[in-house]
């Protein structure tokens, strides 16, 4: 008996398995070859003789990694190739393949020469706008522009990759937005039965403005979430502190003992930050104050072209009477 295998993509890589995988975007491999197959079943609580010992993480000579989420799942990345994941709570695959998304699938890009950023990312007509930082409202303000028509490409992370000619791309990752309750409520959204994440925010299915397709990155902002109602001046970096606030968005980086990814991390974050401006940036509370932020952005460079794909069209659940919808608003040109 043949099994029927599913496919999808994410961050540059076809991933295939024969279950469905919840979240997932569905679609061939981008890139002929550069295939990732899933498994269930079990994985060893630790590796025999590893190289490299992280938090949660080891390394072996062979090039395996396991990597555990408690009570959660345990994937364990032979190769570029496949990985086995071990579901650890009753009924847990689709949260187990939540956490896939992190440090498993920033391990494999790294194997293929991807560099992984913990970075939300908004399209333009330029190109793709990359927003970095912790508990800013990157999802909020992701959000907020995916109503408005704005490319979603990725909420909580995305690849880049430098072409043999030299040119870079971003590649998008999943169609969904991870918001708080607070969020949630103050985008004017009721929590979709079942939507539950990780770490008690709700996961927001966002396919209908979600755009698979790659893009050149055309600017990348670190947003720090400041208290009060002013919205602090954008600072340009150039040189160290630029390809700092780069690097620093890399994800899992650091776990890779292969000093090739390392050192290939390195060079298209140094080829990035050349190319590209980047800022800093401080907004204040609340979506209205980062959409002010983000618009002092755009208005500098590139102003965007808002876009929705007319297959999928949102159908967001939405609080009757709120009128959140009209502190969201952004001046396009």
């Amino acid at each position: 008996m043949t099994s029927v295998f599913h496919s999808y993509r994410a961050m540059g890589l076809g991933i295939t398995a024969p279950f469905p995988c919840p979240g997932f975007f569905p679609g061939a491999a981008p890139v002929a070859g550069r295939v990732v197959t899933l498994a269930l079943g079990p994985v060893p609580t630790a590796l025999q003789a590893p190289v490299a010992v992280f938090p949660l993480v080891q390394f072996d000579a062979a090039g395996r990694c396991l990597h555990e989420v408690p009570g959660i799942g345990r994937y364990l990345i032979h190769d570029r190739h496949h990985v086995t994941i071990e579901v650890l709570a009753p009924d847990g695959l689709a949260r187990a393949l939540r956490f896939f998304r992190g440090i498993p699938l920033a391990i494999l890009c790294l194997r293929w020469g991807l560099v992984p950023l913990e970075a939300t990312c908004i399209g333009l007509k330029d190109g793709a706008l990359l927003l970095g930082g912790g508990t800013c409202g990157k999802s909020s303000l992701a959000l907020a522009l995916a109503r408005q028509g704005y490319p979603l490409l990725a909420d909580e992370g995305c690849a880049l990759e430098m072409q043999e000619t030299g040119e870079m791309l971003v590649w998008p990752s999943f169609p969904d937005v991870s918001l708080w309750p607070d969020s949630l409520e103050a985008a004017g959204l009721v929590p979709p039965a079942g939507a539950a994440g990780a770490g008690g925010r709700f996961v927001i299915d966002a396919t209908g403005w979600f755009s698979p397709e790659p893009r050149p990155p055309v600017a990348l902002c670190r947003m720090h979430r400041v208290r009060g109602g002013v919205v602090a001046p954008l600072i340009i970096h150039e040189g160290i502190r630029a390809f700092q606030l780069a690097m620093n968005m890399v994800s899992a980086g650091e776990m890779c003992p292969h000093p090739g990814a390392a050192r290939g991390a390195f060079g298209v974050v140094t080829r990035l930050v050349a190319g590209i401006p980047v800022y800093e940036c401080a907004s204040p509370d609340g979506a209205d104050g980062v959409l002010k932020t983000l618009h002092a952005v755009l208005a500098d460079r590139m102003p965007p072209s808002p876009c929705t794909r007319a297959d999928h069209p949102p159908a967001p659940h939405r609080v009757p009477g709120s009128a959140v919808g009209a502190q969201l608003s952004l001046s396009r040109s």
